[in-house]
């Protein structure tokens, strides 16, 4: 440098008075003295503190860089494009991690310094080229989920803004969680139908006794719209009776850490009879934050139960016929008994013939009695139903 010019050292180090490290550098010109020999003389700056701010950055550009390297989620920076009218139209894809190919499928070399619209050239236009402009104009962040038609997939993307016309998108790609959802979604509307349109009662009950559900057949049962027992406490559907049988069963069903079904019966009473249901109670494992509920279903058993009451009348009516027949003949063979010992002896052997006819006959009669009680036995164990018919069952 030529005498007289103005120059800046290099950054050096100066061992402060209290044993720490500063840094300096200096301004000054050179000079040449009385002896011809050149000198500097200039002011030195303790840059320290911009020193450690520098070496700061340079840790944080070095942080941040290894999270968008190695970030699970897409990452790309873009430069927004405008017309004349200062109108967002068109982004440059400027940077992308690696996580950028496994969320799209696409090569980063393949996208960078190239437009949205050359990228996805099928489009007819950048895609969420609004939501980006906005984003990228005014600052303001930016956070959605939609399906991208060019990929064939859906996205999580929150999107701001990383300088003046720049915008940074950090994505993931969401289609296998929007496809579960969806045929979750399709599930449980196949099965409400399923419930809306079943004639068996179907209701859930909470542990507070409330109503979080009933169907249509359930809600017409106690006479009511549906709208009108969600909410509601159980019991006051119900007669106080049934309800405390029900409200029985229930306990039951909430204190079981099984998790099995539990069958019951309970009788409803109506305006004209009696209506006998079978119902099975299963515990449901509330979502987090909410307590347990029963999945209840009822089923109408009204007629089985008055066949059960019919059998079991004809049953006793049909033991009563067979043990007043068995009386008949054993009362019949007694007594000739009685009347062949009350003869003489002599006459004994006379009457023992007739007497015997007797015996015989009323003995045929009690073979076939019971032959008859062991096959509405066997029948009733086979599950066939015995249908009393008046009958001489003597002969």
């Amino acid at each position: 440098m030529s005498a007289g010019q103005s120059e800046t050292s290099p950054a050096y180090r100066v061992k402060h008075a209290d044993g720490s490290w500063r840094s300096f550098i200096a301004n000054g010109t050179t000079y040449i003295d009385a002896k011809g020999e050149r000198r500097f003389i200039g002011v030195g700056h303790d840059i320290t503190e911009s020193k450690r701010a520098e070496e700061a950055l340079q840790e944080s550009e070095e942080e941040f860089r290894g999270l968008f390297e190695n970030a699970l989620t897409g990452v790309a920076v873009h430069q927004i494009l405008l017309d004349k009218r200062g109108k967002a139209v068109d982004y440059i894809y400027l940077q992308a991690n690696a996580a950028f190919e496994t969320q799209t499928g696409l090569h980063v070399a393949d996208v960078l310094g190239k437009r949205a619209t050359e990228v996805f050239a099928n489009a007819k236009e950048a895609p969420f080229i609004d939501i980006y402009g906005k984003v990228a104009l005014t600052g303001e962040p930016v956070t959605f989920e939609q399906f991208f038609e060019p990929l064939q997939r859906h996205y999580h993307i929150n999107v701001y803004q990383v300088g003046q016309g720049r915008f940074a998108t950090v994505f993931q790609d969401i289609t296998e969680r929007k496809q579960t959802e969806g045929a979750l979604r399709e599930s449980e509307e196949r099965y409400r139908s399923l419930a809306e349109n079943s004639p068996d009662l179907i209701f859930i009950i909470n542990e507070r006794d409330r109503v979080d559900y009933v169907n249509q057949a359930a809600a017409r049962l106690v006479g009511k719209q549906v709208e009108e027992i969600i909410g509601r406490p159980r019991a006051v559907l119900f007669p106080m009776e049934v309800a405390e049988i029900q409200g029985q069963h229930l306990a039951e069903a909430f204190a079981s850490n099984s998790g099995d079904p539990l069958w019951r019966e309970w009788l409803l009473p109506d305006r004209i009879h009696e209506i006998w249901q079978s119902v099975c109670l299963v515990p449901l494992q509330g979502k987090l934050g909410e307590g347990r509920r029963i999945l209840g279903v009822a089923r109408d058993i009204t007629d089985r139960k008055r066949q059960e009451q019919e059998m079991t009348k004809a049953r006793a009516d049909f033991l009563f016929a067979v043990s007043h027949e068995l009386k008949t003949p054993l009362f019949l063979m007694t007594s000739a008994q009685e009347l062949l010992e009350s003869l003489p002896q002599e006459q004994r052997a006379g009457r023992f013939l007739e007497y015997g006819e007797i015996w015989n006959r009323n003995l045929h009669r009690l073979r076939h009695l019971i032959e008859n009680l062991v096959d509405s036995q066997r029948s009733e164990g086979m599950g066939q139903k015995i249908t009393p018919v008046p009958t001489d069952i003597s002969e």
